[in-house]
């Protein structure tokens, strides 16, 4: 609206300005001559004193068209803010002694693999708040969240299979977790929940097929009343179908197979609203780069908007014509060719 007011100004106020100041000139030549004396040495052209005008009036349009590019440098385009809609990444790491297994792509176990998953995963994060869970039997906070990725590495690096007090692997005990510390918590948080497993559940084992379900059942529905806007959980799934041989573990003298269980482990990422990643059929680079990308889609979500300056300047041609016109109307003659002389008095 305001800008529609200026141009008006520019664009009536120059045709205006000139009619004013051509009546006031008329004014003192008939104060100094007769109003006959100075008619019959050059009649005003009434087709010259328009063009005047007119061309004054195109000028005030351009000057005021350039003016109100210059006013578009001080803010007119909105862009992301740099503030984050993202609060926390939380790892939520398995160390049981399935994780030693080394059926990987890379020969490494799968806690190494992890490991070196989140490593290269939190380069690439640059400032977010991470926080690290181990959970066999029982979940650990190992680092609560922190900005300090060098205090976290130092804390990941050491991580050993079946490090914790309690043996084996209880994936619902980590859902209570999630739900306790993200969802039922006083302060409010936007987080990405990142499982790293192979999804072998030992509190499954020895069940029948009803109860088996039935568990798996009341685990998914833990996950999905966690889910929300504010909280998403990717899963990345550690070793094989295949599986592989436990090292140091026997049961009545066998060695112990583990298997990668992805099954449960897709429908635990359907139901937390994210992703499922299978480390056996991708790289690490490949697992990390999705994920980041995921995580900056989700970082700038909803961010707010801020005013910033555009760079570009406004072309010139609109005051170099405005001038040209300027010029042009100095030049062109107000009154007709001289007939005569003025005579004072």
């Amino acid at each position: 609206m305001y800008k529609w007011l200026f141009f008006l100004f520019f664009a009536l106020g120059s045709p205006l300005l000139y009619v004013y100041l051509a009546s006031y000139k008329e004014k003192q030549l008939y104060k100094l001559f007769s109003k006959e004396n100075v008619n019959s040495i050059a009649q005003r052209s009434w087709l010259s004193f328009t063009t005047k005008a007119l061309c004054l009036s195109v000028a005030g349009c351009l000057i005021s068209l350039y003016l109100i590019g210059m006013g578009r440098e001080h803010g007119e385009e909105s862009a992301p803010a740099p503030n984050s809609s993202l609060d926390e990444i939380a790892f939520f790491l398995d160390v049981s002694h399935s994780m030693d297994c080394t059926d990987t792509p890379v020969g490494a176990s799968r806690l190494n693999l992890a490991k070196e998953i989140i490593g290269s995963l939190v380069e690439g994060l640059g400032g977010l708040n991470i926080s690290l869970t181990a959970f066999s039997g029982t979940p650990v906070t190992i680092v609560p969240a922190t900005e300090d990725y060098l205090y976290f590495r130092i804390l990941l690096a050491p991580l050993r299979g079946d490090e914790l007090p309690e043996p084996g692997t209880d994936l619902t005990k980590v859902a209570d977790l999630v739900q306790k510390e993200y969802v039922k918590s006083d302060v409010a948080k936007s987080v990405q929940v990142i499982l790293l497993t192979d999804g072998e559940d030992t509190t499954f084992l020895g069940m029948g097929a009803a109860e088996r379900t039935q568990a798996e059942a009341t685990l998914i529905d833990l996950i999905a009343k966690s889910k929300s806007d504010m909280l998403h959980l990717d899963v990345i799934a550690l070793g094989t179908e295949k599986g592989a041989v436990v090292p140091g573990v026997t049961f009545n003298g066998a060695p112990v197979i583990s298997s990668m269980r992805p099954k449960i482990l897709e429908k635990i990422a359907i139901a937390g609203g994210g992703h499922l990643y299978l480390a056996e059929n991708s790289s690490v680079n490949s697992i990390v780069d999705n994920i980041l990308a995921q995580i900056a889609i989700r970082q700038f979500k909803g961010a707010a908007t801020v005013v910033e300056p555009i760079e570009s300047r406004p072309p010139y041609f609109p005051i170099v014509g405005a001038v040209l016109l300027i010029l042009a109307s100095l030049v062109i003659p107000e009154r007709g060719q001289s007939k005569g002389q003025l005579i004072y008095g």
